[in-house]
């Protein structure tokens, strides 16, 4: 996978606060929580990543507007994440797997970088941040959208992705620790026409994505890792959708 810049961006957010913060002695409360927070716990979680490897499972399907099934793959992928250079703005990876579900799996790649965005020094005019209500006890919420105009959305052919990740993020955490337990991301920029695979040439009106987290432990480290769990991509044509749902798991 080619290094990306994806600087006007914000999806996986806060995710590794219990990293630093493994003991908190009580909850936070919704008012207390600050972009500088959101903003250090997703500089963590790029350094922690990068120590990591993961395993991913990949599954991909096609349907036109009558949910007629156009394709469906699936594929199994080693992912290394080898860092962040915030000089540059760039992030770099390696996938290994099979060649026919390469497109999706980096996809899938593409969207956890999201965070990239949060550690700009200037996010906090890009973007404004706004506090929700819990969805239930124990969870804190926020929504992100974007100040200026996002530019118009690029679909990357060779990644079924978008060429640069604007646009708005609910997230939620844990009120305990910060950690983060949900994230959902829909661009900006939309509907543009593009040619997607299995569907052919279509207006693309909605790119969406949703994210699990999870802590896992290395063997002799008392120090948990949040790293993704699942995130589903949806892509939303005049033609049909594409689904792209991927599982990580620890490599041993």
């Amino acid at each position: 996978m080619k290094s990306m810049n994806v600087r006007k961006t914000l999806s996986l957010s806060i995710l590794i606060i219990v990293a630093t913060v493994p003991c908190v002695p009580a909850a936070f409360s919704a008012d207390e929580l600050t972009f500088k927070q959101v903003a250090k716990a997703s500089k963590t979680y790029f350094r922690d990543s990068a120590e990591f490897p993961l395993r991913i499972s990949v599954e991909m399907t096609a349907t036109d507007l009558s949910r007629r099934v156009r394709k469906h793959k699936t594929g199994k992928f080693k992912y290394d994440f080898h860092g962040y250079n915030q000089r540059s703005g760039n992030a770099t990876g390696m996938l290994y797997g099979p060649k026919g579900m390469f497109k999706a799996a980096r996809g899938i790649a593409i969207s956890s970088l999201a965070p990239m965005a949060l550690l700009s020094l200037d996010v906090e005019k890009d973007y404004t941040f706004t506090l929700a209500e819990p969805v239930e006890p124990g969870l804190l919420s926020a929504r992100l959208a974007p100040i200026p105009d996002c530019p118009t959305f690029q679909w990357l052919a060779d990644a079924y992705g978008p060429k640069s990740l604007c646009g708005s993020f609910q997230i939620q955490m844990q009120a305990d620790d910060l950690a983060l337990k949900h994230l959902v991301f829909d661009a900006v920029g939309l509907p543009v026409a593009a040619n997607i695979d299995f569907l052919g040439p279509a207006t693309l009106s909605s790119y969406h994505v949703e994210a699990e987290f999870q802590k896992v432990f290395l063997p002799g480290d008392p120090k948990p890792f949040l790293v993704p769990k699942l995130i589903v991509v949806t892509v939303e044509t005049d033609k049909g959708k594409l689904v792209i749902t991927s599982n990580y798991a620890p490599r041993k």
